[in-house]
This record gives structure tokens, C-alpha cells and sequence, in this order.
């Protein structure tokens, strides 16, 4: 799986968290609010309301049960909550402090039950998405990295027994059928881990060497066709240079299949 995908599913179990939080504290406040409103406001509570707001210091201590007087002014308990909500919820969730704690627990299930049943739900879904797509990302990573490894054999078997026969052809010019298969086959592969990895130049460089480098179809040429022993030098000379070409490769090849089977992506730098 690629860091993108791993990226979003990152985001998207942050955001059902940030939502899930969201949700509980405003259901939680919104019920808390509720509930405290309705205790305070009942005939048999506006006495200690209002005590409380003297208390607090919100009221004029010459307030009684159903009016309170602010800086002066005798308010009812409706009128003093609309002028001045903040020091009404401020007296009430004093009031109201010690008595919700016992109601709560008959409530009922409302939305903050339901979002604690469904955060885990949320997490878990999430988790075993990301999990099942790391295993199936790291599974074809293997895949990529044998037949990477695979196929480089063939096509490095291929050049050295072309070289061979170069240089110990008694005459003529043997087939180069069985390279440039096994090249393309190879370059085939290549391409679609490079689409996967884009990053990396290693990958990108060996593709190169492989389609119009020196390990490309100008492999099968610079091999003097003259059957003289200064020719025929000549041709091992080419031999040993195209042997260079392909051990560079084939680090190259080992370097692309051990990263795919370490990483989740391949590093910019490989």
C-alpha cells in the first residue's frame, strides 16, 4: 500500500475520532444543559436558585423564591435568564451540581451512548481496512520482488550465452532472439514497479540502461565479426565489458528487490 492511501486512512480515522469526540461533548452538554434547566426551574428548586445566585454573588441578597433583584432591579426568574443567560446557567449549574450525577444513570441511550458503541466500530473497521491492505500490499511487493529476480536471471543467462557464442563463433552472427525477449520481459516488470514508485531512480535508471543503454539492443553490436586472433580479442574484450554491464545491473536488480520486500514504498533516495 502506498503512503497515500496509508495517509487517508490516517485522516479518515482522525476525522471519525475528532467527529465521534465532537459528538459526545456536544450531546453530553446539550443533555447536561437540558436536564440542569429542568431541575432548576421547577417550582420546588427556584427557592435554591435563587440562593445560589445570591451565593454567587449574581444576585441582590434581598432576592426571595420566584424574583430576583439584580444591581437593583427585580427580575423574574424567565426574565432575569433572558437578560443575563450566562449568570442564570452559571447559578443553575451550581444548583443543579450535585443532583445530576444521580439522574443521569436513567437517562435513557441517547446519542452519546450510541457514538460509545460506534467509536469502536468506527476505529476497528478502519484498522482492519488498513491492516488487510498492508497485508495484500506487502504480498505483492514478494510477488514483484521474485519475478524481478526471476526475470533478470533469464535475461542475464541470455547476454552471457550470446557472449559466448560471440566469441567463439567459428563465423557468422549469432541470434540475439532469446535477449531481447527476455529484455522486454524484464522491462516489463520494471515499468510496472516503477508506476507503483515513481520516486526512485534507481529503478527509473536501470529501466533506461535496459531500453537504450548499454544493456540494450546495442548490446547485440561492437562485436568484431573478423575470425582473426586480433578479432577475436577484440570480442573477449566486449565479453568482459558487457560482464561489467551486467554486474552494475544486477545490484541495481538486487538493491529494488530487497527494498520491496523490506517497505511498505520504496524510499526517494533508492
Amino acid at each position: 500500500m502506498g503512503g497515500v492511501r496509508m495517509a487517508v486512512y490516517a485522516l479518515l480515522l482522525l476525522a471519525a475520532l475528532a467527529l465521534v469526540g465532537w459528538a459526545l461533548q456536544t450531546s453530553q452538554s446539550g443533555d447536561s444543559r437540558d436536564a440542569a434547566l429542568v431541575y432548576c426551574l421547577q417550582p420546588a428548586h427556584q427557592g435554591d436558585l435563587v440562593g445560589a445566585a445570591v451565593s454567587l454573588g449574581l444576585a441582590d441578597v434581598d432576592s426571595t423564591v420566584g424574583w430576583i433583584r439584580v444591581s437593583g432591579q427585580r427580575l423574574t426568574l424567565a426574565e432575569w435568564r433572558s437578560a443575563d443567560d450566562d449568570a442564570f446557567q452559571r447559578a443553575c449549574n451550581a444548583l443543579a451540581a450535585e443532583a445530576m450525577p444521580a439522574q443521569s444513570g436513567d437517562m435513557g441511550t441517547g446519542p452519546a451512548e450510541i457514538w460509545s458503541v460506534l467509536l469502536p466500530v468506527i476505529a476497528g473497521a478502519l484498522i482492519t481496512l488498513a491492516a488487510d491492505d498492508i497485508k495484500q500490499a506487502s504480498d505483492r511487493r514478494w510477488v514483484q520482488a521474485d519475478q524481478l529476480r526471476a526475470e533478470w536471471k533469464a535475461f542475464d543467462r541470455a547476454v552471457v550465452s550470446y557472449a559466448k557464442s560471440q566469441v567463439g563463433r567459428p563465423g557468422g552472427i549469432p541470434e540475439s532472439t532469446e535477449v531481447d525477449e527476455s529484455r522486454q520481459d524484464l522491462i516489463t516488470s520494471l515499468r510496472q514497479i516503477h508506476s507503483q514508485h515513481r520516486k526512485s531512480p534507481t529503478i527509473g535508471t536501470l529501466k533506461d540502461t535496459l531500453a537504450a543503454g548499454d544493456l540494450g539492443p546495442a548490446i547485440t553490436g561492437g562485436w568484431d565479426s573478423g575470425a582473426d586472433q586480433a578479432n577475436k580479442e577484440k570480442r573477449n574484450d566486449r565479453a568482459k565489458q558487457v560482464k561489467v554491464y551486467l554486474g552494475e545491473a544486477e545490484s541495481s536488480v538486487e538493491k529494488i528487490a530487497g527494498a520491496l520486500e523490506r517497505r511498505i514504498w520504496l524510499s526517494s533516495k533508492l
